[in-house]
């Protein structure tokens, strides 16, 4: 978890501060202090937090296929095999989440399975849709 810690003035403004800025700040309150000098909004705070989480989301849910991919080829075999890797297809909501790494092994651990055709497995898949 990520602390932010923030002050409101007096004209209900809310900005980010470090905490031992947060000691002082009974003399930051007079009401002639230009906080915003000194301070970031809290809202262009948590904008910038905001900016990476779906980077670092979605390189943790690649990496995560990726893991499962490992332990369905390392477990299954044969139908049970191409059986995992479609429920693991069925999980990808969006094509954006896929990478050439993935696809490679989503494809390769179809031969492995031997089914007839690995790629009618993808078309088959709800991302083809």
């Amino acid at each position: 978890y990520t602390f932010i810690p923030y002050v409101v003035t007096n004209q209900k403004k809310v900005f980010c501060c470090d905490v031992g800025t947060m000691m002082c700040l009974t003399e930051l309150y007079q009401s002639n202090f230009n906080m915003e000098a000194f301070f970031n909004p809290l809202t262009t705070q948590l904008a910038k937090l905001l900016e990476g989480t779906s980077v670092s989301s979605s390189g943790y849910f690649r990496e995560m296929i990726r893991s499962d991919i490992r332990k369905a080829r390392e477990m299954y075999h044969g139908k049970q095999l191409s059986h995992e890797l479609t429920s693991i297809l069925q999980r990808l909501d969006s094509v954006e989440c896929l990478s050439l790494d993935i696809v490679m092994n989503f494809l390769l651990s179809y031969r492995d399975a031997q089914v007839s055709s690995p790629l009618d497995a993808v078309w088959a898949s709800p991302l083809h849709r």
